[in-house]
């Protein structure tokens, strides 16, 4: 039978020590000289208390094993602890084994994973296959078969014969690397060649069903053999099937009984039941149905389903049913348990996916169910409909999983192949009259006894005209006439997907279980990136990892609708690969088993301005001394948090929107322009383009437009700026259920939370209504908790706004023209009102102050259009001459 080797917190014991001590100073190793235990203990102590690392790690072990000394843990970590803070790899590794089964100290398994790695990296190939151990149980860290998987290899390379079973293991399951029964055999072969009884007992059962190698019973018989001569249970139970039914070696039900009773002994639930079928049956012993029932007893109380299933046909029927002596029975169950077990490992070693998993897994708990009752009880359970619904957006996994629901399906006997048929609408959907039908019906007949798998297929609900109708009527009528030899599973976007179902009362009876697929989070597609590099044989480097992270992690925050998850993960491992083949065709001697953080392909938009660049923008901005002051707080600030987060130390949110508060002309909206710069400089956002709208292009004039409207404005913003003047317009005071402008800051409000790493929304207008309008309302409350303040420019920095303008226009001032600058200035400054514009204001006066000049230029040839003397200087208010 091919099962899993069990990895407990004893998986390894005194044995491996055994290995080490036996290579002692004193072994007998031909020399005459007898082992004497104290005196290797003695010795080792001499060399242990001057220094020697080896000789430490020794006395560790003679404690931790009591050879030779009293045995005492205390003291075995003590002397590890010498050794290992030498770098003595096998001390590490010891300590590892000690925090993993809490021997001496309390069981911790995040401290055997700290001891393991520390030898794992030194190329310790124990303690590689013991961190392989922990990544395959999620042990003290995180679980994750394909980071487990390269631990194995590493150990495996190495001949080491627990790893090489290991990654057979997983091979044959598809457990964080690509399934493949060939490879998983040559693994067992090279462990099982190494005398490895667990390898030993795998490679007989893959001889035994033909996978991965020709099927061959005699050859499996030999392996069993060997196994069961070192006591593996699994190995005498399965050797005794063979003899039980003359497979490979001659039928012999007296050596089967033997085989069997040594692994029922070891409370093995198989063997057990199988000594009950030789007493129920009377094979190679006297028929005795009250000893069958007491071996089945004794399996089901462990919880064993096939002697469940025996004892209550034994206890219920008059006559003993006759046991097939020649039958594959009970090697065909074994084969339909590997296969659902292998199935259901490839499901669980796939990234994410919880909930998808959780309902796979109900399925098969049901089918186990109903078995149950109509085996125990004769009931007939009610029907279980096949048929699924996969939901979800992109690259999360749909086709994968309906590929494993048909191996699922096809070892729990619901389905005879469980192949599955992948089709889209153009498959089913034919051009004219009376096509459509017979595609369909081909396609269902290809998919027979598996599952006919639809992609996108609410395509298929055109209109009344459009022939997809006729294809939807066909599947029905298919799944009804084929209903116990198809299984159809229907697949595409969550809301239209759902609209196709409700909308035809024929798939709503049909189609019942909804399986939602989530996207997957930064984390689960970096896991996935790095499954791919194992799956190819490449390292994937701490600082390679790291870079890695970080575009992963931008590629999931600035997702859109789409966003092709695991698709555009294998997109980026593809363009690595090419970037990693480009600086190998330059480097022969690189190593091409290593990615290095260049390879990474970094598909993120190079910002157009870098940091410095930006700031100094805003540092040549007139005046804004405190808004200045604001900006750079706040830029120390997400510096200060990508800090924290390149340490591994929490990070708070930082909301990155702002309210802007100050009168016309004080530079919010070029300060705005800047935030976006300096944003995507900083890498907050993708872009930082700038997207500037008022009330007019959010709110409509009927409802429902205005949360349409409102939508396409942000969709246009996304991943920049939406810069929203004199925001308190929208909730205009005292307006009735007939304004919309509410329609549209609750729309805001919720496109900020759903595309809250996409977007940053800045709100300006007058100081005491933009109040108003952020206190009245809770939502705008929370979102905006950053405001900046633009005060007025004074009249000295009102000249230095005319001037500045002069010079970007390459006007020279010619003597007096500053003096008249400075009086108009300072007068309108003098005199402004509630509603002065500040700069706005000095822009007027220069653009009538240019139509001054260019009337006297238009009185004079000879005159100079560079010169701007003091009569060109426009007075406020004073028509032009």
């Amino acid at each position: 039978m091919v099962r899993r080797p069990r990895i407990e917190p004893g998986y390894d014991p005194v044995a491996e020590y055994r290995r080490i001590v036996e290579m002692g100073v004193l072994a007998d190793n031909g020399s005459g000289v007898p082992q004497d235990y104290a005196e290797e203990a003695r010795l080792y102590r001499k060399a242990a208390e001057q220094g020697n690392a080896e000789a430490q790690n020794n006395l560790g072990i003679a404690y931790a094993t009591g050879w030779g000394v009293p045995q005492d843990y205390a003291e075995a970590i003590r002397w590890y602890r010498k050794a290992a803070e030498q770098d003595n790899t096998d001390a590490q590794n010891n300590l590892g084994i000690l925090y993993h089964n809490g021997w001496g100290v309390p069981q911790d398994y995040a401290e055997s994973a700290r001891w393991y790695r520390k030898a794992a990296e030194q190329g310790n190939a124990d303690a590689q296959n013991n961190l392989g151990i922990l990544y395959d149980n999620g042990w003290g860290v995180p679980q994750d078969y394909a980071e487990a998987a390269r631990w194995y290899h590493k150990a495996a390379d190495q001949g080491h014969a627990w790893a090489q079973t290991h990654i057979g293991y997983m091979c044959q399951g598809g457990l964080g690397v690509p399934q493949d029964d060939i490879r998983a055999a040559r693994w067992y072969r090279k462990a099982a060649n190494q005398g490895h009884d667990v390898a030993q007992t795998l490679i007989g059962s893959m001889y035994s069903n033909g996978a991965g190698v020709p099927q061959d019973d005699t050859k499996a018989a030999r392996w069993y053999r060997k196994a069961a001569e070192q006591g593996n249970v699994a190995a005498q139970n399965n050797l005794g099937v063979a003899y039980a039914k003359g497979r490979g070696v001659p039928q012999d039900y007296a050596e089967a009984m033997r085989l069997y009773r040594k692994a029922a002994e070891q409370d093995v639930a198989e063997a057990q039941t199988e000594i009950g079928v030789l007493y129920e049956n009377g094979l190679g012993v006297p028929q005795a149905h009250a000893e069958a029932a007491r071996w089945y007893r004794k399996a089901a109380d462990q919880g064993y389903q096939g002697a469940i299933d025996k004892l209550n046909l034994l206890l219920g029927r008059e006559k003993p049913q006759e046991f097939p002596a020649n039958s594959a029975q009970r090697s065909d169950m074994r084969v339909e348990d590997d296969r659902l077990r292998v199935a259901l490992g490839k499901l669980e070693a796939m990234v994410g996916l919880a909930p998808v998993k959780e309902q796979i897994r109900s399925i098969v708990n049901r089918v186990r169910a109903n078995e149950r009752r109509r085996a125990t009880s004769g009931q007939i359970p009610p029907v279980l409909s096949l048929h699924l619904v996969f939901t979800g957006n992109p690259g999360t996994g749909k086709t994968t999983v309906a590929r494993l629901v048909g191996e699922i399906y096809a070892a729990l006997g619901l389905l005879q192949k469980g192949h599955v048929k992948e089709v889209a609408r153009a498959d089913l959907v034919g051009g004219y009259i009376g096509q459509t039908a017979i595609k369909t019906t081909e396609k269902v007949r290809e998919a027979l006894d598996g599952i006919l798998f639809i992609d996108e297929a609410y395509t298929l609900a055109g209109d009344e005209n459009d022939f997809g109708q006729e294809a939807i009527a066909s599947l029905l009528k298919e799944m009804e006439d084929k209903r116990d030899r198809l299984a159809v599973i229907v697949a595409g976007y969550p809301q239209p997907m759902r609209r196709f179902i409700a909308a035809n009362p024929g798939l709503e009876s049909r189609f019942t279980r909804y399986i939602e697929f989530p996207d997957y989070n930064a984390e689960e597609l970096l896991q996935i990136f790095a499954t791919r590099c194992t799956e190819g044989h490449i390292e994937l480097g701490v600082e390679a990892r790291e870079r890695a992270s970080q575009i992963i992690t931008w590629m999931h925050s600035s997702r859109d609708e789409n966003f092709g998850n695991a698709r555009d993960i294998r997109t980026l491992f593809e363009r690595t690969m090419e970037q990693q083949a480009a600086r190998l065709s330059h480097d022969e001697a690189a190593d091409a088993s290593t990615l290095l953080p260049e390879d990474i392909f970094d598909p993120r938009p190079k910002a157009t301005t870098d940091l410095p660049s930006a700031l100094a923008k805003l540092d040549r901005l007139i005046g804004l001394q405190p808004v200045k002051e604001e900006v750079r707080n706040l830029v120390s600030l997400m510096q200060a948090q990508e800090r924290r987060r390149k340490a591994g130390l929490p990070v708070p949110a930082v909301s990155i929107h702002l309210v802007f508060m100050g009168n016309p002309g004080t530079g919010k909206t070029t300060v705005a322009r800047l935030i976006g710069e300096i944003y995507a400089a900083l890498g907050l956002l993708r872009k930082g383009h700038f997207v500037e709208v008022d009330r007019a292009p959010l709110v409509a004039q009927y409802v429902g437009q205005t949360a349409i409207k409102t939508a396409e404005r942000v969709r246009e913003a996304l991943d920049g700026v939406l810069f929203i003047d004199e925001a308190y317009a929208l909730a205009r005071e005292g307006a009735q259920g007939g304004d919309f402008g509410q329609e549209a800051i609750e729309t805001l409000l919720k496109e900020m939370e759903d595309k809250r790493d996409r977007l940053a929304v800045i709100v300006a207008g007058y100081t005491q209504p933009m109040q108003r309008f952020i206190g009245a309302n809770p939502g705008l409350q929370s979102r905006f908790t950053r405001i900046i303040q633009f005060p007025d420019y004074s009249s000295d920095e009102l000249v230095q706004v005319f001037v500045g303008l002069c010079r970007r226009d390459r006007l020279v001032l010619q003597p007096g023209t500053t003096e008249r600058i400075v009086a108009i200035v300072g007068s309108l400054y003098a005199h402004r009102g509630e509603n002065f514009g500040n700069a706005r204001e000095i822009r007027t006066l220069y653009e009538r102050t240019l139509e001054r000049q260019a009337r006297r230029l238009a009185q004079s040839s000879t005159a100079s259009p560079t010169d701007l003397l003091p009569d060109d200087i426009a007075v406020t208010g004073q028509p032009t001459v």
